[in-house]
């Protein structure tokens, strides 16, 4: 029976999580997912979710749709921003398997009452989403990941890895794991690191050290034990395994062979992927938040303004929120004027962020929910100016900072509905 699975994840580093986007509008699977994984409040949890291209997804404007589901439900999906560069994922897909990787979450209950979650999942570099070698033909067992580890000694056997070396960024590679017994010169136990059966390195003797004894113990059953690895242009060889502390009793089981893909295609359109798009029952107000207006004149226009600005009981955001949340929206409008949001509350800006589909999560992260650290930032700038003010540099800044103030509280009284203060 073929695996259904094909696991992406590992050849990942702890900075390569990327963002999913699009959670808001799944919050009943995501409110399950919580549950079933014994979640709690503003602790991270991770979960096994699978990544689906949606070629038929009628809200993409490339065509390009990658969602990230758990137990088959869509969850969110990839940044469109970035879902063109993995379209190799469709390889994966046209093979009749599923990409498998890992999704970290978050999740806290919002000013409104409604629980938030906020989703990352774990993504290599497109260049390192399946390996570039195949398998070895005798029995082998691939490793879990967990550590990196450098190999050793790969410069004296460049005349094997030029013929794998990247021209740019890295590959992802199949190694084999064997053991070295010790010798008069090196009087410890090593582990010898092979691609495609010749040798590329070896391990240093800290490092063998924590992979010694998984090693062999798949050795004593005639099984090799194979680790992903990346290849760098100058040749560095560095192994995605967990070592021999971190493993647990059901990792020393024999895990599943790579499943073998369709051949390789340069363009991923060749691939044939089929169709998996789901709909969502709120579907409907999508595209009016994914496909935003770009000219400067629709803004206003085009966002619900009166909606998203609507009175609440939250407290009022924090200059640093609603500094925060203007950026964000800056970002979906990169060259239009941002309107002021002067009098927004915290639940006001968590719509606005939501609507613009961007992470809310970050409103109440770095202090930004700190009104003490805004005043104390105000009054750093004051004793900076007035410990200046001998100087003409102190007396410079002190005439600045009066006049941005008078500026920004006399333009304040001159904002139209629904951005002026509502009573």
């Amino acid at each position: 029976m073929m695996q259904p699975f094909y696991d992406i994840s590992g050849p990942c580093k702890r900075s390569d999580f990327t963002e999913v986007k699009g959670t808001y509008y799944y919050s009943p699977t995501l409110r399950t997912m919580f549950v079933q994984e014994g979640a709690q409040e503003r602790k991270e949890f991770f979960s096994l979710v699978t990544l689906v291209p949606e070629p038929d997804n009628p809200y993409s404007s490339s065509g390009h749709a990658i969602s990230v589901r758990w137990n088959a439900q869509v969850i969110g999906h990839i940044p469109s921003g970035i879902s063109t560069e993995y379209r190799q994922i469709g390889r994966i897909a046209a093979s009749g398997f599923t990409a498998l990787t890992v999704a970290r979450v978050w999740a806290t209950t919002r000013s409104d009452g409604q629980r938030g979650y906020w989703v990352s999942v774990a993504l290599p570099e497109p260049s390192l989403l399946y390996p570039i070698n195949a398998a070895p033909s005798q029995a082998w067992t691939l490793l879990p990941g967990g550590s990196v580890s450098q190999v050793t000694k790969e410069s004296d056997h460049r005349d094997v890895l030029s013929a794998y070396c990247p021209k740019t960024q890295e590959n992802h590679i199949l190694v084999t794991l064997h053991l070295m017994p010790p010798t008069e010169k090196r009087p410890w136990e090593g582990v010898e690191v092979r691609l495609d059966g010749n040798r590329i390195g070896e391990l240093t003797q800290l490092t063998s050290g924590k992979y010694v004894s998984t090693v062999r113990h798949y050795s004593i059953q005639g099984v090799l034990s194979v680790s992903r690895a990346t290849l760098d242009r100058a040749g560095e060889v560095k192994l995605f395994a967990a070592t021999a502390d971190l493993l647990r009793p059901e990792d020393l089981t024999l895990r599943p062979d790579l499943p073998e893909l369709i051949p390789y295609e340069a363009d991923p359109s060749n691939y044939d992927v089929p169709p998996a798009y789901q709909e969502n029952s709120s579907d409907k107000n999508k595209k009016a938040t994914v496909q935003l207006p770009s000219n400067s004149g629709a803004l206003l226009d085009s966002t619900p303004w009166a909606q998203l600005l609507e009175p609440d009981t939250s407290p009022r955001a924090t200059p640093f929120q609603r500094g925060y949340t203007r950026s964000a929206i800056s970002r979906s409008f990169p060259n239009t004027r941002v309107p002021r949001l002067d009098y927004a509350s915290v639940g006001q800006c968590e719509k606005i962020l939501h609507y613009f589909n961007q992470p809310v999560e970050k409103l109440h992260q770095g202090g930004r929910d700190s009104l003490k650290l805004w005043w104390l930032s105000i009054v750093f700038f004051l004793l900076t100016g007035l410990a200046l003010s001998t100087v003409i540099l102190g007396q410079i800044i002190l005439l600045l900072m009066a006049g941005v103030s008078i500026h920004h509280f006399w333009t304040r009284t001159k904002l139209q509905p629904p951005f002026h203060q509502q009573r």
